[in-house]
């Protein structure tokens, strides 16, 4: 079966380390990070489902063998009590992220959405790295610890931001409101009451490129930099294995829908 991205993410942080420093690392140690990554990316993937309504009863037992296999992985290797602290607070985010946006979908009561909470629901596949450094005896609190933490939080809100971007019409048409398409449910709502309903699939779609396309490209932009510029603070080069693997295909996306919008901006 092929492997998931968050599968390399361990290594790619590992490999990344001066020499000296990957020396302190456990044998084998890299190995179960990447099988953790890969447990949990395919539990999260099927819990998604059921979040996003799309959920096969038979599946659910998959995912939490998943997660249960995840969570074995790093309560076996006996890792120093902050670094469970720190991995019991951002499984804790996961949960209140998955009951939100459960509650929403329930027609609940809607939270206001801001973009350093897009990475609570992925912040745990960057746990790894932060085993490593860990493991190597050092405190979450160290300077490279916090900055490791801060990078995947800036990159992973920025890969959520560009997902939601990918499908806000979809997402729009299923009642689920994100960052990428509230200001679209917006407008067409304020147009209904003003009695202007739009039904038209081109007129929504130039729609969200005037009202939401700028600012999310923009907000993508700036979370890979700041992700680009804490991944320097842990003493990793700006550009590394890990970063390049999360952060150039955003950067990437980032460049062309700018393109894009500058040439639809000139034929309208």
């Amino acid at each position: 079966m092929k492997k998931e991205n968050a599968f390399f993410w361990p290594r790619l942080f590992y490999g990344s380390l001066p020499k000296q420093e990957r020396k302190l690392i456990p044998v084998g140690l890299v190995k179960e990070l990447q099988q953790a990554n890969q447990h949990l990316w395919r539990a999260l993937n099927i819990y998604d489902d059921f979040l996003d309504g799309t959920g096969v009863a038979r599946r659910l037992s998959v995912a939490n063998d998943h997660f249960r296999k995840f969570l074995e992985i790093y309560y076996r290797r006996n890792l120093p009590a902050d670094f469970y602290l720190l991995f019991d607070r951002v499984l804790a985010d996961l949960d209140k992220a998955n009951r939100q946006e459960a509650l929403n979908q329930s027609g609940g009561h809607r939270q206001k959405l801001f973009l350093k909470d897009l990475s609570k629901k992925s912040l745990a596949l960057g746990l790894g790295p932060l085993a490593i450094i860990a493991s190597e005896g050092k405190k979450m609190t160290d300077r490279q610890a916090r900055a490791t933490l801060d990078f995947f939080r800036y990159a992973l809100a920025a890969k959520q931001l560009s997902d939601d971007a990918r499908d806000w019409q979809e997402d729009l048409e299923a009642g689920k409101i994100t960052v990428a398409n509230a200001p679209i449910d917006k407008a067409l709502k304020q147009l209904k009451k003003n009695s202007k309903p739009v039904d038209d699939n081109l007129r929504i779609n130039l729609l969200f490129a005037q009202k939401a396309a700028p600012k999310l490209i923009n907000n993508i932009g700036r979370l890979t930099k700041l992700a680009r510029y804490e991944i320097k603070k842990a003493g990793l080069a700006e550009s590394n294995p890990l970063a390049d693997s999360i952060l150039s295909p955003l950067e990437t996306g980032v460049e062309e829908a700018g393109s894009f919008l500058r040439l639809l901006r000139q034929t309208h």
